[in-house]
């Protein structure tokens, strides 16, 4: 991952568990970068964190989570799937 000075995000590597965020699975690795989300059109990123199979970024106060959930890591109450977009991760308070 890339995170470039104005907030644009830039994912490459494997896809195989959704874990850049893109949108959709490949089976394959993603040799460019692919902008995750543009300041346009969300708040900019200031901090991602990666797994192995998944990711996390906050942008806005707002945390997103995207990839595996295998062992109930993105927070949604339940384990196993994937997501293979952002979601935002509901909490009381302003993410930092």
């Amino acid at each position: 991952a890339v995170l470039a000075d104005d907030g644009r995000l830039y994912m490459f590597g494997d896809n195989c568990f959704g874990q850049l965020g893109i949108g959709r699975f490949l089976g394959s690795a993603i040799h460019k970068l692919t902008e995750l989300l543009s300041p346009n059109e969300e708040p900019p990123i200031t901090s991602v964190s990666l797994g192995a199979l998944h990711s996390a970024v906050i942008a806005g106060g707002k945390l997103y989570l995207f990839g595996s959930n295998d062992q109930g890591q993105l927070g949604l109450g339940t384990r196993g799937g994937f997501e293979a977009s952002p979601w935002v991760l509901t909490t009381q308070e302003e993410v930092t």
